[in-house]
């Protein structure tokens, strides 16, 4: 395919975003898509027992999302929302604002409990310096609202708390949730190492590098920003495992493919254990060298998300895919259904 923004567009009526979470995780749609020859079943996540093998492994990402949306107050009352999206000291955050007037350098922004903050400029980067309070640790981590996409056009309700997280958030640091892993249940998983299925777990942190849109016509010039990731070695001992007697390795979203690859290609074509940083942005002809299956959501045009499917499926399978989906109803965006491609 030529690599031209128009490549991952798509039409999407509203009423096929999912604005809020299914009352239980594992009712959700699945599509399940043979890249090779783009045969399609329609099934349910909560039959993936049946659809995997014993050889298969599956890898979820285990981050966890910082509620730190905030609401404030301009000196003039102008109000502003902050979305903290990275800690850079005990009082300093990068952030993105949005008010309804242009913010300027220095300006304070006033919030609850009387926690303030000074705005720093660094080139296109907006820095929040924080006054010292005693109640700030507290404010930081109770006084937030879940940072849900601004697609669902909703500010964020007590079920957020509980359904923007997958049950195996446990690594604070991310902006935004690894999204296929909402389709996992506490019974699903048991039902799925009941099989002798192999699961695992790493961490990357999402940033604002995976949802920033393209904007370049030819999106080969987009710039990811880093994200942080930590594979721990037993994965990596798993992973070679499961290729070592023909098992599958299936990533439980793009962040952990993301990873994966990353991990791979920084080590110089040796998937080692540890810390590291991610700006791959996976385009039409990448060689993927670790997994061999992706489960993942229905994603947004012209999105960073969207091109790595279809690098992986090719664009003729993602076309009949998200056609069939759409046909069928499914449910669209970070609360909708999802769909595995093999």
């Amino acid at each position: 395919m030529t690599l031209n923004l128009d490549n991952l567009e798509y039409k999407l009526p509203e009423n096929k975003i999912a604005k809020y979470p299914l009352k239980n995780r594992e009712d959700a749609k699945l599509l399940c898509l043979n890249k090779v020859n783009s045969e399609i079943i329609h099934t349910k996540i909560k039959n993936l027992p049946d659809i995997l093998t014993q050889d298969d492994l599956i890898i979820f990402n285990n981050t966890k999302v910082n509620n730190w949306r905030f609401y404030g107050n301009l000196t003039t009352g102008a109000k502003v929302e902050v979305l903290l999206y990275e800690r850079k000291s005990e009082t300093t955050f990068l952030a993105m604002l949005s008010a309804n007037r242009r913010i300027k350098e220095n300006e304070e922004i006033k919030f609850k409990h009387g926690i303030s903050a000074i705005v720093e400029f660094k080139e296109e980067k907006r820095i929040l310096e924080f006054a010292r309070n005693k109640d700030f640790e507290n404010w930081l981590s109770k006084d937030g609202d879940v940072p849900i996409p601004p697609y669902l056009r909703r500010k964020s309700e007590p079920i957020d708390y509980d359904r923007y997280q997958t049950i195996f958030s446990k690594n604070p640091g991310s902006i935004a949730a690894p999204t296929a892993g909402f389709h996992f249940s506490e019974k699903l998983i048991a039902n799925i190492t009941k099989k002798k299925i192999e699961v695992a777990e790493i961490t990357l942190e999402i940033g604002i590098g995976t949802f920033s849109p393209i904007r370049t016509k030819d999106f080969r010039q987009h710039k990811m920003h880093e994200e942080k990731y930590e594979i721990p070695k037993d994965v990596v001992n798993k992973i070679a495992q499961t290729h070592s007697k023909g098992g599958r390795v299936i990533a439980i979203g793009t962040t952990v493919t993301r990873a994966l690859e990353s991990a791979y290609l920084n080590k110089k074509d040796v998937l080692n254990p540890g810390k590291g940083t991610s700006n791959l942005f996976i385009t039409p002809g990448y060689k993927f060298k670790v997994i061999n299956g992706l489960l993942t959501n229905f994603h947004l045009p012209k999105s960073t998300l969207l091109s790595l499917v279809i690098a992986f499926a090719g664009k003729n399978s993602t076309e009949i895919a998200y056609t069939s989906a759409l046909n069928e109803d499914y449910r669209f965006y970070s609360y909708g259904d999802a769909m595995l491609i093999t």
